[in-house]
């Protein structure tokens, strides 16, 4: 089969890399590559979520009929139950069944915990430290791919909406910013951070994947319609450290192939740097093209895949938000397609130089 043809020849790599003979115990190697290998598509997992996210509604729905939603203290308690039930099923099996009881149970028992201590007039900041309390807690007990992803993505909305309630909207431009750092450290130090402990092997693509998600989402919510009242200066915080992570992550690909060349490097450089700097007002896609050079470096196809629907986004996104006419606009597009035309012809033509 084809992973056994991969297993020879990464055991033959290693090897080759030894000066003395290296013994492997190959048959649990193979055993082991089975044992985790996925069981579940992304796919299937957004599904799983999304079915988790209907049942949480409906159960919701029931509790607006039968006029339950009134008792704060109970909401909490059973939100809490719930939250503890899903935990502990997530422990079980991994199975699609189980995954999406596990994440409808958590999803109904945020949501609980949510109305209920806002029956018992507890301030939204406070709901939400504890929505990022008890989700760093799911984080720590979870064994399942979905409840980790889960709870990774309520704890950067519960950031974002603490921000917004704490009225300093303007530090989450900042925060975007922070995020992309640790997914760039996230992708970069992937072989150094699997290796720390089983903990955070176990986590770690989930993590990686909600942290693509979060970030995306974050990017999304810069936009002046949710952020009117936060100064366009502060958005670039968010595009300079994308243009700078970008830059960063340019110089381990030219490595990566061994271009060595300093005139080389430096054209490389300036052309992406000509290229970034419009992108310095619309951190959205700068922070996609972040995201695409970070998923082609690390070869990690689902980050590849949000990045480009999110780089068509982001694309469709500044084009509707510019405080253009149609014709500057069209004339702004016209320029852009000629340039990349240009930069094409030009690399096309360098190609067999490297």
């Amino acid at each position: 089969m084809d992973y056994k043809n991969k297993l020879s020849d990464t055991l033959a790599y290693f090897q080759s890399k030894e000066t003395g003979a290296v013994n492997f115990q190959e048959s649990a190697i193979e055993q082991a590559y089975m044992t985790e290998a996925p069981k579940q598509t992304l796919p299937i997992k957004v599904l799983s979520i999304l079915g988790g996210l209907l049942t949480a509604i409906a159960f919701f729905g029931f509790l607006l009929i039968t006029g339950f939603y009134k008792s704060g203290i109970a909401l909490t308690c059973i939100g809490v139950l719930a939250i503890g039930a899903g935990a502990i099923i997530s422990q079980k099996h991994d199975s699609i069944l189980l995954d999406t009881i596990s994440i409808s149970s958590v999803i109904i028992g945020f949501i609980l915990v949510g109305v209920g201590l806002a029956e018992l007039e507890v301030s939204e900041k406070k709901i939400m430290i504890c929505f990022i309390a008890i989700a760093l807690l799911c984080l720590v007990l979870a064994k399942s791919y979905l409840l980790t992803f889960v709870s990774t993505l309520i704890v950067h909305g519960s950031i974002i909406a603490y921000l917004m309630s704490s009225d300093q909207p303007s530090l989450v431009p900042i925060y975007v910013a922070l995020l992309g750092i640790l997914i760039a450290y996230v992708h970069l130090k992937e072989a150094k951070l699997i290796c720390l402990s089983n903990f955070i092997a176990r986590g770690y693509n989930p993590v990686k994947t909600a942290l693509i998600f979060a970030f995306v989402s974050g990017l999304m919510f810069l936009r002046g319609a949710f952020l009117p009242q936060v100064h366009p200066y502060f958005l670039l915080v968010t595009s300079t450290t994308c243009i700078i992570l970008i830059l960063y992550v340019t110089h381990k690909i030219l490595n990566v192939f061994a271009v060595t060349k300093w005139s080389t490097k430096s054209l490389a450089y300036a052309l992406t740097l000509l290229t970034l700097a419009p992108t310095v007002v619309t951190p959205g896609i700068s922070g996609a093209l972040l995201l695409l050079l970070l998923g082609f470096l690390t070869n990690y196809k689902t980050g590849l895949v949000i990045a480009g629907v999110s780089l068509l986004y982001f694309i469709g996104q500044c084009y509707y938000d510019l405080q253009f006419t149609l014709l500057t606009k069209s004339i702004s597009l016209f320029a852009s397609g000629i340039f990349f035309v240009i930069l094409y012809l030009f690399i096309a033509k360098r190609h067999e130089q490297h």
